[in-house]
């Protein structure tokens, strides 16, 4: 958010310094930094708008975790089929580890079509263990029973749905990736 707004500030500066301003030597290099700056607010606006969404998405489910430090895109069930069903008229065999005939991936296009699970993953600051004791406190499960609570793991259950949650704690990273997978009632 707060990149967004930067970018919205100086596209603000770029467009008097370019078109509201007495003519100056800078006057073309501001108007040129103006439509920049335009693009880059449609571009970090669009990405933030989308983390926030992802977030809400979550918390309709479960309290995300706390001190989230990134939010990475993952495709929704729509996107994951358009991308299955493009993969399956892929020309060749086993170009891309897609499996080694039309017919097998043509298959897995299908099975993806049934599966309806969504995914989220975020990272924050907070340590495996941190993350295992916020999920331990029934005021942070919106109705979760906590099943399984053996660390990278944690399972949850609000029959018929389930809620799996994946620590992974990468020791390059200052960050801990927390990686949310929810599978609705059949």
């Amino acid at each position: 958010m707060g990149l967004f707004i930067v970018v919205v500030i100086l596209a603000a500066v770029s467009f008097w310094a370019g078109f509201r301003a007495a003519p100056h030597p800078w006057q073309y290099k501001s108007q040129a930094g103006f439509v920049v700056f335009v693009g880059l607010a449609v571009f970090t606006g669009y990405f933030g708008w989308r983390e926030h969404r992802t977030v809400g998405e979550l918390a309709r489910l479960i309290d995300p975790v706390p001190e989230i430090t990134d939010v990475m895109y993952v495709p929704t069930p729509a996107e994951i089929q358009a991308i299955a069903r493009a993969v399956a008229v892929v020309p060749g065999r086993g170009a891309y580890g897609l499996g080694s005939t039309p017919e097998q991936r043509r298959h897995l296009a299908e099975e993806v079509k049934a599966l309806e699970q969504r995914y989220w993953t975020l990272e924050t600051k907070l340590s495996p263990d941190q993350i295992a004791e916020f999920y331990r406190d029934p005021r942070h499960l919106n109705g979760w029973s906590l099943t399984i609570d053996e660390l990278p793991w944690l399972g949850f259950e609000r029959q018929p749905e389930s809620l799996t949650i994946f620590v992974a704690d990468d020791w390059k990273s200052p960050h801990t990736e927390v990686w949310y997978i929810y599978a609705p009632g059949f």
